[in-house]
């Protein structure tokens, strides 16, 4: 029954939660361990089919949170030291990951998968918030960790054309 295959794991995720809350962990623990547990029941390629949907829409709202966090003022005060940050943290993780890749892939597969690590990921916008919520950073750098990896997520598709044709012509 699709509804059930649906409402199971759905429910399994807001339970994990609701019970990891309580107990005072993360809310990025309790993600994670949901979707451990979830993985778990075995239905695989259905229920990922069924929830889907489902799953868009917290990445819509995810996304649309950290827009909201997005200060433009600040972006545009800043934009001189963003652009040159963004450019030396995706460099950078670009030229490691080939470095690594090295024995391991071809120069396309290298360029490729190079390409999709270079960008900052969702992630520090995670570990961005803790470190706030913590008081581990202030306010100045949040905003550029958001600033920069904002900017990362929407450099990455120029990123990874740009592999591809350079890694096509050798």
């Amino acid at each position: 029954n699709s509804e059930v295959d649906t409402l199971l794991p759905l429910s399994l995720c807001f339970g994990v939660v609701l019970v990891a809350g309580h107990l005072g962990a993360s809310m990025e623990v309790c993600c994670f361990v949901s979707g451990v547990a979830v993985k778990g029941l075995g239905r695989g390629e259905r229920t990922l089919t069924l929830i889907t949907p489902v799953r868009d829409i917290f990445a819509v709202l995810f996304f649309s949170g950290i827009g909201l966090h997005v200060y433009p003022q600040f972006v545009w005060s800043q934009l001189n030291l963003i652009i040159v940050l963004t450019f030396f943290v995706v460099s950078i993780k670009y030229l490691v990951c080939l470095l690594v890749l090295q024995p391991l892939a071809s120069d396309l597969q290298r360029s490729v998968i190079s390409a999709g690590l270079a960008q900052v990921s969702e992630f520090s916008f995670v570990l961005s918030s803790r470190g706030r919520k913590l008081q581990l950073i202030n306010r100045e750098v949040y905003l550029l960790i958001l600033s920069i990896t904002a900017a990362s997520l929407i450099i990455s598709p120029l990123i990874w054309k740009t592999s591809l044709i350079h890694a096509r012509r050798k």
